[in-house]
């Protein structure tokens, strides 16, 4: 029960820090992306100092008939998972947090994915 107060709490302060806009990622011209600018924390995954960031990526699906955007957001989640598997070893990832989304000219996914530390220390 503890755990569960710990992981709403968590999931409630990344919720109110990143909140929801209306105006768009804030794009970074340090973090260029196939030349194009792109929000900061796809070059530096970061939400704060309690959790594990880590950027899932998918190539545009261009020459699939499928819901492009549900199919890259599958694989960017997937991406994803992976990369938090090898950062944070064996633990639990059940408990990731999509944090942020951003698609670049070329179609490519790129999501902002996080977990509290506490979660798989």
């Amino acid at each position: 029960m503890k755990n569960i107060t710990k992981v709403t709490t968590l999931f409630a302060a990344l919720i109110i820090t990143t909140g929801c806009s209306t105006k768009g990622p804030k794009i970074s011209t340090d973090c260029l992306i196939n030349g194009e600018p792109s929000p900061s924390w796809v070059c530096k995954p970061f939400i704060d100092q309690e959790s594990y960031a880590v950027v899932g990526e998918a190539k545009r699906a261009k020459e699939l008939n499928l819901n492009s955007y549900g199919y890259s957001r599958e694989k960017a989640l997937r991406d994803a998972h992976i990369k938090l598997q090898k950062l944070v070893g064996e633990a639990d990832i059940s408990f990731t947090k999509e944090v942020d989304m951003w698609i670049s000219r070329d179609g490519n996914m790129y999501l902002l994915v996080g977990i509290p530390k506490s979660l798989v220390e």
